[in-house]
């Protein structure tokens, strides 16, 4: 079997929203009238962890004969037991947000992959699809993508970026800065923040939005060690920080290189 993994990039920088709004799409796999679905979002009050928001995928498991598709998204580190979920809604003061989904498809009949509902989304927010490194569809201009038949786990991207956090860019640069960016894996990253530190939080994502971080404490010399919460060096690539002055979130993306 072909094991692949689809990982969904969400890119978003919200503000100025009021607690009443949030936004979910579902993606589809059809065949014919069966489809199956996973749901993924963002809420002001939903949380980074599993919450009364998220649901367990309950799919039966595959017959010994006939067609058999199943999606959903993947993540086995809320809990060992319960690695496959319908729906993850995260958090919405996230620059870059991601969920892992899988779909499993064995069959001698291709299927269909939609996502018919993304008018819940933001027009600010775009949508893209990587099927790999060289093909790229726009979720906005394209309503579904074919599945081949076989027996196969699929592997994509969808990266969701918001163009409205462009003109907030001048802003966050005059609240606080990061240097040096890139930076590599055996140096620090050092913060530039306003004075009154007592009640901010710096936080550190990965690229799929997991927090693998954070700071307490802050003052003109604090720094990042380029390691996650259990004192271990991380891999290279983007990760994005995130500083809380407990009215309002700000984010840096940053490059870590070897």
């Amino acid at each position: 079997m072909k094991n692949l993994l689809i990982c969904i990039i969400l890119l978003l920088f919200i503000t100025n929203v009021s607690a009443e709004i949030s936004w979910f799409f579902t993606i589809f796999v059809n065949e014919g009238e069966i489809s199956e679905g996973c749901q993924v979002g963002v809420a002001l009050d939903a949380s980074d962890e599993l919450d009364e928001y998220d649901i367990v995928n309950n799919a039966p498991p595959p017959p010994p004969t006939g067609n058999y598709f199943d999606i959903y998204l993947f993540n086995p580190q809320w809990n060992l037991s319960e690695e496959k979920y319908f729906r993850d809604i995260r958090n919405s003061n996230y620059q870059t947000i991601s969920w892992d989904i899988q779909i499993f498809v064995d069959s001698v009949d291709d299927f269909v992959l939609t996502w018919s509902d993304i008018q819940n989304v933001p027009d600010e927010i775009e949508l893209f699809l990587e099927i790999n490194e060289n093909e790229t569809l726009n979720l906005r201009e394209t309503d579904s993508l074919t599945i081949v038949h076989g027996s196969v786990i699929y592997d994509y991207v969808l990266r969701i970026e918001n163009n409205a956090s462009n003109k907030d860019n001048s802003l966050l640069e005059e609240y606080f800065s990061v240097y040096p960016n890139p930076v590599h894996q055996n140096s620090n990253l050092f913060f530039e923040i306003p004075e009154d530190t007592s009640k901010q939080v710096i936080e550190i994502f990965n690229i799929k939005g997991q927090k693998i971080n954070q700071i307490h404490n802050l003052d003109k010399n604090s720094y990042w060690n380029i390691k996650n919460n259990h004192r271990e060096p991380i891999k290279s690539g983007i990760y994005i920080i995130r500083l809380n002055n407990g009215e309002k979130c700000y984010h840096k993306k940053v490059i870590v290189l070897p």
